[in-house]
């Protein structure tokens, strides 16, 4: 499964770590990776519509705030406007 991750210091956000992977990149970077379940619902803070409940992330030093995973986009229709910067997501099916 694919998990959503987030940057390693948003990991007191409430949930118990499950498991860790350390480990050395394809690049020959060192990492540590965390992965739990956050309790709760989480959603884009411009669309609670968007939600989803108890998702399983991955916190890891990464440069992005977070990386959405394949779990959440799934459950959408996915367009990517590329010349614009933007990302549109419509319900699936």
């Amino acid at each position: 499964m694919v998990r959503s991750s987030l940057d390693e210091r948003f990991r007191d956000l409430g949930a118990e770590e499950e498991r860790r992977v350390e480990g050395t990149d394809e690049t020959g970077n060192a990492y540590t990776r965390r992965f739990t379940t956050l309790p709760g619902r989480v959603h884009p803070s411009a669309a609670p519509e968007l939600g989803q409940d108890d998702p399983e992330v991955m916190f890891q030093r990464i440069i992005y705030d977070g990386l959405v995973g394949a779990a959440f986009l799934r459950r959408f229709v996915v367009t990517f406007d590329v010349p614009g910067a933007s990302l549109e997501l419509a319900p699936a099916g």
